[in-house]
């Protein structure tokens, strides 16, 4: 059974911009002097970002990496890798970040399925495509050269990274996200406060959504990215970033909140808010954390890869922990669609049913399956309160997980306790062909 949680999709268009390196380079235009990036003890700034990023999508281009084109990135952790992702973003390109960890078939697997015209690495191998590695000098150098790119018409329905799953339950499967998917978060309405003085360290994996959340989320909004080269935050490690980078603010997984709590739940001093997800919230490490911090505000946020990383957001209280059904997965962001379906039926207040998610954080669909996509992605009937309903992609597991509170208060709760990468069923608006 379903119930329709209403959406907070804004008819207007985005403000700052409908790209990802669109809204970078407008925190660069408002912010150039101030730290985008920190690693060992550089800091770079956002002019220099810019320009260096600039500097590898010219040299890109010459190399035949266009528009749509979905290009592999096999790098190490740190600046450069940063210019890159957004260098390819100026070509209209999309990135997939390979880890050089992961085994060498998994590696030619995933770059066969993203047909790029090249593979961004040092790493010698036996690649299936041409390689190429951007020049080893620091990012001042590649900045000063003052290269620019021809100017791409690329939009935010374009492609700009493919996060391909585990491949636990079989073959690894790449959802292509789309530029507005992150965009919706870092536009003018944020969940928590960006922008300039808010540092935070990037632990996420790159191949991760997650990465969208502690990396993106400053370099869009005039904030600084801490690169680590360790990316297991200890406590010892979280207070040393409090203390020498200024950290005062955190995206992790819940399952690294809890053993932060258990183990030292003082290190999180000096933070001004800390955010987390990918499983249920325990209500006996947030109670612990509350009562240590009261001062520091802690967000639940609930999103799976095929809707754009993040959905909802709750700040979580003391009473929350109290809550029979758990901790609310917290109210829907702008630019966002959430309901609650029996089929394609929505339904009123009070009954419990599938949760489903859309707007613009929905993808495109898996990369080369158009039979998974098809069947993944199927019409439906959903409409808001007092409107009539309409004709809707939506991806499905067949699990009901969320019941519903009233439409002036709209908020999602898991009663199973799924919170982070829980199969549910993703709907968004649809017209014409599927792109």
């Amino acid at each position: 059974m379903t119930v329709l949680l209403e959406p907070t999709t804004d008819a207007s268009p985005f403000v700052r911009g409908d790209t990802m390196h669109g809204l970078f380079q407008d925190a660069a235009r408002r912010f150039p002097s101030a730290t985008a990036l920190a690693h060992r003890g550089v800091h770079v700034t956002y002019r220099e970002l810019d320009a260096a990023s600039d500097g590898y999508a010219a040299l890109l281009q010459a190399r035949g990496v266009r528009r749509g084109d979905l290009v592999p990135v096999l790098m190490e952790r740190g600046a450069p890798l940063i210019a890159m992702l957004l260098a390819l973003f100026k070509c209209g390109a999309g990135y997939s970040y390979l880890d050089t960890r992961w085994p060498v078939d998994r590696l030619t697997g995933q770059i066969r399925q993203l047909a790029p015209p090249l593979l961004v690495t040092a790493v010698p191998g036996d690649w299936p495509v041409p390689a190429w590695a951007p020049p080893a000098e620091d990012l001042t150098v590649t900045a000063a050269r003052g290269l620019r790119p021809a100017p791409v018409g690329t939009t935010g329905s374009d492609a700009c990274s493919v996060f391909f799953t585990s491949g636990s339950t079989g073959t690894p499967k790449g959802v292509v996200s789309t530029h507005e998917n992150a965009v919706r978060l870092f536009d003018t309405d944020f969940y928590a406060e960006l922008g300039p003085g808010t540092v935070m360290p990037q632990t996420a994996p790159p191949a991760w959504d997650g990465f969208t959340l502690d990396c993106w989320s400053m370099l869009l909004t005039g904030g600084t990215t801490v690169l680590l080269d360790e990316t297991v935050l200890v406590p010892r490690t979280l207070r040393a970033l409090i203390a020498e980078e200024g950290v005062n603010a955190a995206f992790m997984t819940t399952q690294l909140f809890n053993m932060l709590v258990t183990t030292d739940v003082g290190a999180f001093a000096g933070l001004k808010w800390l955010s987390m997800g990918g499983e249920r919230a325990a209500p006996t490490r947030v109670r612990s954390f509350l009562t240590a911090h009261p001062g520091i505000r802690l967000i639940n946020v609930y999103g799976p890869v095929e809707c754009g990383a993040m959905v909802t957001t709750r700040t979580m209280s003391l009473e929350d922990c109290d809550d029979p059904a758990g901790i609310p997965l917290g109210t829907v962001l702008p630019h966002t669609e959430v309901y609650v379906l029996d089929g394609t039926r929505t339904c009123a207040p009070g009954e419990t049913g599938e949760l489903c998610l859309g707007g613009p954080g929905l993808a495109r669909g898996y990369l080369g399956g158009a039979a998974q996509t098809d069947a993944a992605f199927v019409m439906t009937e959903a409409g808001g309160s007092g409107s009539a309903s309409t004709a809707r992609a939506t991806w499905a597991t067949g699990r009901p997980r969320a019941s519903s509170t009233t439409p002036a208060a709209p908020t999602a709760r898991s009663r199973s306790g799924d919170t982070g990468s829980s199969p549910a069923r993703w709907s968004a608006p649809w017209s014409g062909s599927r792109r």
